[in-house]
């Protein structure tokens, strides 16, 4: 299958594409570098040779993902790029909104320009907020009440993936999306091929371990 991963180089969607390629697939991935390392790319492209492309693209330039998805006859995307520091946020909301919301419009508006209709979302458990007692272990269902732009552009994301699926449905066309909302993320590649690369790290588990 051809797949197309946003955030290649990032830690979810590396290993996602690790995984990938492992499993035989052909792998598109693009990614800006503002968070992330050559480095990464350069892994995946030793595991998977000539079935890992990749393209060094900002979403919001439209017309430069719509080319990406085209040129690699994209069937599937996931979708992992994104801004994800809470405090950052909090301090500069519009740059999350800008960031992981307005890339989520080019890219899905690229995808309908090459009729790719199936996606993968990396959203997060940010959404959920801070549940209420009663909603605790916390289940899919939990109401969605995100506390800071963060979690309130990865929900924003969700609602409108959910009005693009529902408005090609009233069309007849194909899509589907699917949410995958984290919590703790952590560990590498058990062939230690890539692993977690974050500068300043921000995770709670890495940090958790240098304590």
């Amino acid at each position: 299958m051809h797949i197309t991963v946003t955030g290649a180089a990032g830690y979810i969607g590396s290993h996602a594409c690790l995984k990938l390629l492992d499993d035989g697939h052909q792998v598109h991935g693009l990614d800006n570098y503002s968070r992330s390392f050559e480095r990464t790319v350069q892994a995946l492209q030793r595991a998977g040779g000539d079935r890992f492309h990749f393209t060094r693209v900002e979403l919001n330039d439209q017309h430069a993902t719509t080319q990406a998805l085209k040129l690699h006859a994209t069937e599937l995307v996931m979708h992992f790029a994104a801004f994800a520091v809470v405090p950052e946020s909090v301090k500069f909301p519009l740059l999350y909104w800008h960031n992981n919301v307005g890339a989520t419009v080019s890219l899905l508006n690229a995808m309908d320009a090459v009729d790719c209709g199936q996606l993968i979302f990396s959203s997060t458990c940010a959404t959920y907020g801070e549940p209420a007692p009663e909603h605790i272990p916390i289940a899919e269902d939990c109401p969605q009440r995100p506390t800071h732009a963060y979690g309130e552009s990865k929900l924003a994301c969700e609602h409108m993936m959910q009005a693009w699926v529902q408005s090609h449905a009233l069309a007849e066309r194909d899509r589907g999306v699917v949410f995958l909302r984290y919590f703790n993320v952590a560990g590498g590649d058990h062939l230690d091929r890539i692993g977690e690369d974050h500068d300043p790290e921000t995770h709670l588990i890495p940090i958790c371990l240098r304590a």
